[in-house]
């Protein structure tokens, strides 16, 4: 199966930037390979519009006749869609999270509320309660994109120490000793925590883009298995500022190396064996007819709510929308999406029908859960201090 990839949003590390809040990253899924079989009708059409390429943002008012063409192009092919959302907001805060409260490093965060999936995001949304988004986003783009370790230093100090000076926000004791335990360990060593990058690659895996590549990845991967194929190749848009990790990415997954599937626990799987061996290009748009059209249905995708409004207007910007919508998945990284998910596995466990001595066994494995990260927090020593000795 043939994947062609595009995305909007990209704004680098100026995740800020209040114009473009969402980076949105969108592939086409198919069995036929859409260059090959659609390049001159793309081409017969960027003839006929007196343009170079179809993108569009710049087709205007041609764009409605364009979707009429495409709409059934992309029905002979049959595809599947597959969206990715990151909201740049809630990217800044999971970032912060995953920097001071992992109990790797951080001697102040407890092991067993990081590790479990449902304790984890409990805790990182008591966290967005209490931090501004100016505070993350100073975060993001001052600690994790500094220009130096000292630089980073001082910002994860000013940011941690805002963020403290809030905890009376929240209403629950325990959520407010979690939170300051680990706010008041980073405060007090800053250098202790991995923040500050000296190689650019290494800087740019905080953008959206690569943070969207795996999911997308294993939407894929796992659409292959569903069609009983394999991922032939993957085609995305130039992207040149984070090719290298793009191509990194792809390489560890598409490896006989790498394990069919990879176990993440509580965090669910990655389906790799589909990819074993698949080819990863990155092209320019107008070298890619498939590109094109993943292009003006992304665009179609982020004027949803306009082309909605306007539906008798545009008929068939809409009927290409709607296509898009009944044939596709997506994937949603957003402060939505965590509340969403925190609200169904609490319900699931209030409902649970618990003994006494199922409540008893739970207090005594937490008790010692608290009783280890005190002996850990004593003894000085963390989790990469004991690599880096040994």
């Amino acid at each position: 199966m043939f994947a062609f990839i595009d995305e909007s949003g990209h704004t680098g590390s100026a995740i800020d930037d209040v114009q473009q809040p969402t980076y949105n990253t969108l592939a086409i899924f198919s069995k036929i390979n859409l260059d090959t079989r659609h390049w001159s009708s793309i081409a017969e059409l960027c003839l006929e519009l007196d343009v170079k390429e179809l993108h569009g943002a710049e087709l205007g008012d041609k764009l409605e006749y364009v979707a009429a063409v495409l709409y059934p192009l992309l029905q002979s092919s049959s595809p599947e869609f597959f969206l990715c959302s990151i909201d740049k907001d809630y990217l800044a805060i999971t970032k912060l999270f995953d920097t001071v409260f992992d109990p790797y490093e951080n001697l102040g965060a407890r092991n067993h509320s990081y590790q479990i999936r449902f304790l984890r995001l409990l805790l990182l949304t008591k966290l967005c309660e209490i931090t501004e988004k100016s505070v993350a986003f100073r975060f993001y783009q001052e600690c994790l994109f500094a220009k130096s370790q000292t630089q980073a230093d001082a910002v994860l100090v000013e940011c941690c120490t805002s963020i403290l000076s809030n905890i009376e926000r929240l209403p629950d004791a325990r959520s407010k000793e979690l939170l300051a335990d680990a706010l008041k360990w980073a405060i007090l060593n800053p250098a202790k925590l991995t923040t500050y990058n000296t190689r650019k690659q290494d800087r740019w895996r905080h953008l959206p883009n690569i943070v969207a590549f795996l999911p997308m990845l294993d939407m894929l991967a796992k659409a292959a298995k569903r069609n009983r194929t394999k991922v032939h190749r993957i085609v995305h848009d130039e992207q040149q500022q984070v090719a290298k990790n793009l191509e990194e990415i792809h390489k560890v997954a598409s490896t006989n190396k790498t394990y069919d599937v990879v176990n993440l626990f509580d965090n669910g799987y990655l389906l790799l064996k589909t990819l074993k061996a698949s080819d990863f290009q990155i092209k320019r748009s107008v070298e890619s007819p498939g590109l094109q059209i993943v292009d003006v249905c992304l665009y179609l995708f982020a004027r949803r709510e306009f082309v909605k409004l306007h539906a008798h207007e545009i008929p068939n910007s809409m009927m290409l929308l709607m296509y898009l919508a009944t044939h596709g998945k997506a994937f949603d990284f957003s402060l939505s999406s965590l509340h969403q998910e925190c609200t169904r596995t609490y319900n699931k466990i209030m409902a649970l029908d618990l003994s006494e001595e199922d409540l008893t066994k739970g207090k005594r494995i937490l008790e010692e859960a608290e009783t280890r990260w005190k002996q850990r927090l004593a003894s000085g020593i963390s989790q990469s201090d004991e690599e880096e000795t040994t």
